[in-house]
């Protein structure tokens, strides 16, 4: 018989032909009619009180890469230049504004959300306030600290203008809001720490 046929006919529409199997008599039935080098035995979780799921892919890919402060200074002056209605795109390091033709058919084809870019801003942030929290006890690093809090203090002006671009949507104007209040928390920090 056929390999597709035999596939086929282990999952037709009777209801009731296998019932009585077990989620591990079904897989190894299929590894049994599909080649090993096919089978990939880590894609499929098995609980037996649940369908058996994918497993989730990364979509926070960007917190796998390495960022430099040059990298964080340059998102975090990419905020600061945030206008009302503009839209974000991020692309691997970087967020930037999306000045396509049709953003909002770009947006979707590249599975771009409000919810992501969002996510992203937050984790520069905290890349930024990472870097002074580890280095503001080094004197050698005083200089970068306050030109760091100075671009900090320049984004608040960006993502205000981003909250205001998404006014509808109160979870995002509430993300952003927690956002801005840990900016001026660490510059208010740093401003008491170096005596400014």
């Amino acid at each position: 018989m056929d390999k597709s046929k035999e596939i086929e006919e282990m999952f037709d529409d009777k209801p009731t032909k296998n019932i009585n199997k077990s989620p591990d008599a079904l897989i190894n039935q299929i590894k049994g009619i599909i080649p090993e080098e096919h089978v990939d035995n880590d894609i499929i979780s098995i609980d037996y009180n649940v369908e058996p799921k994918f497993k989730e892919s990364n979509n926070k890919f960007y917190e796998e890469l390495e960022y430099t402060l040059e990298d964080i200074l340059i998102n975090i002056r990419l905020i600061s230049k945030i206008e009302i209605g503009n839209k974000l795109i991020q692309n691997g390091k970087y967020i930037n504004i999306d000045n396509n033709y049709f953003p909002s058919i770009m947006r979707r084809y590249y599975k771009i959300d409000r919810t992501k870019t969002i996510q992203f801003i937050n984790f520069i942030v905290n890349k930024a306030i990472e870097y002074v929290d580890n280095n503001i006890k080094y004197d050698e690093h005083k200089l970068l600290i306050l030109r760091l809090t100075n671009e900090l203090r320049n984004a608040n002006s960006g993502l205000y203008n981003l909250k205001q671009t998404y006014e509808a949507d109160k979870l995002i104007q509430a993300e952003i809001d927690v956002i801005i209040d840990n900016i001026r928390l660490k510059v208010e920090y740093v401003a008491k720490v170096y005596k400014l």
